[in-house]
């Protein structure tokens, strides 16, 4: 009994330090969370705000006022669509073959041709067509309503084939024409030359007289041959027509004179009464 009592008797203490312990093991839990600092930056918790879009410039958008307007064509005058039309090349002559050789151009024009002056060559006494260096030569325009049309030859090489001035003519469909006369690469025509053999000249021309606006015709044997040869027909190029010369601008008209300066009007004073003179 004894010893219960003094069991009894020191209950209280340990009941008191059992308390202490447990308030000192749980005062951790029940200490209060300690606050953010109060110099943390606000921007740190909000989210990084997006960059707005600069705003469109009204000025920089164009207009119906601002829009661009096209540039009007100018009027060309009848002067310039001839330049125009002189400057576009002129298609490329197609090659013709035939029994002396080949015809390499055919051309129709209306300009002069230069020719020997056959009145000086046979005062001279030279009957027989040579290279001429000392006869003056004369420029021969076409006769009125006619045109040249002129074909450029070469020769064959292997065959040593030669070509006269009678063993050609043209026929136009309306008539048939003889040759006119032949020249040698850039010489002048001479109408004593009636052939050309081989290896005397690079190329031949040979001039016929056609109906002005003559534009096709066909090449035909004008002497009898052993063996029949087909006739050539033949397209023409037309030289590019002469630039109009351009108007000259009309002088500008003479300013007009001066009209006199009007008199000043005469005042009440020095107005002279009627049949009277001013004081």
């Amino acid at each position: 009994m004894k010893k219960i009592r003094n069991m009894n008797a020191k209950a209280p203490w340990f009941m008191v330090l059992g308390l202490l312990a447990f308030f000192r093991l749980a005062a951790p839990v029940f200490a209060e969370t300690p606050a953010a600092p109060a110099d943390a930056p606000a921007a740190a918790a909000a989210p990084a705000a997006t960059p707005a879009t600069p705003a469109a410039d009204p000025a920089a958008a164009p207009t119906a006022d601002s829009a661009v307007t096209p540039a009007a064509t100018p009027v060309s005058s009848p002067g310039d669509a001839l330049a125009a039309a002189a400057s576009v090349p002129a298609p490329k002559f197609a090659v013709v073959t035939f029994w002396p050789g080949a015809i390499i151009q055919a051309r129709i024009t209306s300009e002069s041709m230069p020719w020997l002056d056959l009145d000086t060559l046979l005062r001279k006494g030279r009957f027989t067509a040579a290279d001429e260096e000392d006869i003056p030569t004369t420029q021969r325009p076409p006769p009125e309503g006619k045109q040249y049309a002129i074909l450029v030859v070469t020769l064959r090489e292997k065959e040593k084939r030669s070509i006269g001035k009678y063993d050609f003519s043209l026929n136009t469909g309306a008539e048939t024409i003889p040759c006119l006369a032949m020249s040698k690469d850039d010489k002048p025509y001479d109408q004593r030359l009636w052939e050309v053999p081989f290896g005397s000249s690079a190329e031949v021309n040979l001039l016929y007289e056609v109906p002005a606006g003559t534009t096709d015709a066909t090449l035909m044997h004008a002497l009898p041959v052993t063996l029949p040869q087909p006739d050539v027909p033949i397209h023409f190029m037309m030289d590019a027509p002469e630039a109009a010369p351009t108007p000259e601008a009309a002088p500008a008209a003479p300013a007009a004179p001066d009209a006199p300066a009007t008199p000043p009007a005469a005042s009440p004073e020095t107005a002279a009464p009627a049949g009277g003179t001013a004081k």
